[in-house]
C-alpha cells in the first residue's frame, strides 16, 4: 500500500494544532478568548461567605472578627452560553499607588481569606487584576475596577437581605436551597446564585450578574450553576479568646467552625 506522506504529514499538523488550541480553551489558568460583539460577556460579581470559606482557616482576617460574614472575591467575565474570559492580554499591571485611597476599606471588605493561596491581600488583589480585570470593559482603569467592586459590594447587600428574610447563619438549622435563592431573587430583583463549591451542603458564595457595562443587574444564566444541594447550612462563626501556646513554633487555630 502507498502511503501519501504530503496528506499524512498535513494531518499530523492539523492534529497537533487541534491538541494545542484544546489544551488553551479547557486549561483554566490559561489565557481564553476575549469578549467582544460577537462574543459577548456579562459581569459575574462574586462575594464570599466567610464562616464557610474560613472553615479550618487561620488567615488573620478569618480570625479577626470586625471582618464582615460577606466578603469580596471578584468581579468576573463569564460568556453568554458559558466560559469565561482570563489574563487577557493588558500592560496594566496592579501597584500600590492605584488603590492607596481605597486600601482601608479593600483591607476590610476583600481581604485574602485563604493564607495557603494568597500570604497578603495585596497579592490576593493582584491575582483577581490579573486573571480578571484584564478582561474587564475598562481594562485600562485598573483604579475603576476596584471602585466598582466596593460599590457594588454596597448596593448589592445580601447580609441585610437574608437577615430580612429571618435566613441566619447557624452551624445546625438548615434551609431550603429554593427558600435562599427566592429571598435573593426579591431582595434584588434578579437570579442569584448561592455556590457550594467545596461541600455541597454549606453555602461558601454568592453569585451576582450584572450586563456588560456594569449597569443593570440581570438574571445569572443557567450555566451559573449552584452546585449545592437541597438543603444547605449558612454557616455560623464562633470566636474564642486566643489560646496561649506552649511552643514559639506552633500555632494553635483559634477559628472552630
Amino acid at each position: 500500500m502507498k502511503i501519501n506522506f504530503l496528506n499524512f504529514g498535513a494531518c499530523t499538523f492539523i492534529l497537533a494544532m487541534v491538541s494545542v488550541l484544546v489544551g488553551v480553551f479547557w486549561d483554566r489558568d490559561k489565557q481564553t478568548a476575549m469578549c467582544s460583539r460577537t462574543r459577548p460577556c456579562y459581569n459575574l460579581f462574586v462575594v464570599q461567605w466567610k464562616p464557610e470559606v474560613c472553615y479550618d482557616n487561620a488567615a488573620p482576617s478569618c480570625l479577626d472578627p470586625a471582618t464582615p460574614n460577606i466578603t469580596i472575591h471578584g468581579i468576573w467575565q463569564n460568556f453568554y452560553g458559558g466560559g469565561w474570559a482570563l489574563n487577557c492580554p493588558s500592560d496594566v499591571t496592579l501597584q500600590i499607588v492605584d488603590i492607596a485611597h481605597i486600601e482601608h476599606v479593600l483591607r476590610m471588605v476583600w481581604p485574602t481569606l485563604e493564607e495557603n493561596k494568597f500570604k497578603t491581600d495585596f497579592q490576593f488583589w493582584e491575582h483577581e487584576w490579573t486573571k480578571h480585570g484584564t478582561c474587564w470593559q475598562n481594562v485600562v482603569n485598573v483604579t475603576q475596577y476596584f471602585e466598582t467592586a466596593l460599590s457594588w459590594y454596597d448596593t448589592d447587600d445580601i447580609g441585610r437581605i437574608l437577615n430580612d428574610a429571618r435566613i441566619v447563619p447557624s452551624n445546625e438549622k438548615m434551609y431550603l436551597l429554593e427558600e435562599v435563592s427566592r429571598a435573593l431573587e426579591t431582595g434584588l430583583g434578579c437570579r442569584v446564585v448561592p455556590r457550594c463549591w467545596t461541600n455541597t451542603s454549606r453555602i461558601q458564595e454568592f453569585m451576582i450578574c450584572r450586563d456588560w457595562l456594569g449597569e443593570n443587574r440581570i438574571d445569572c444564566p443557567d450555566t451559573d450553576t449552584t452546585e449545592c444541594d437541597e438543603r444547605v447550612v449558612l454557616s455560623e462563626q464562633v470566636y474564642h479568646d486566643p489560646v496561649e501556646t506552649v511552643s514559639e513554633t506552633c500555632v494553635v487555630s483559634t477559628n472552630i467552625h
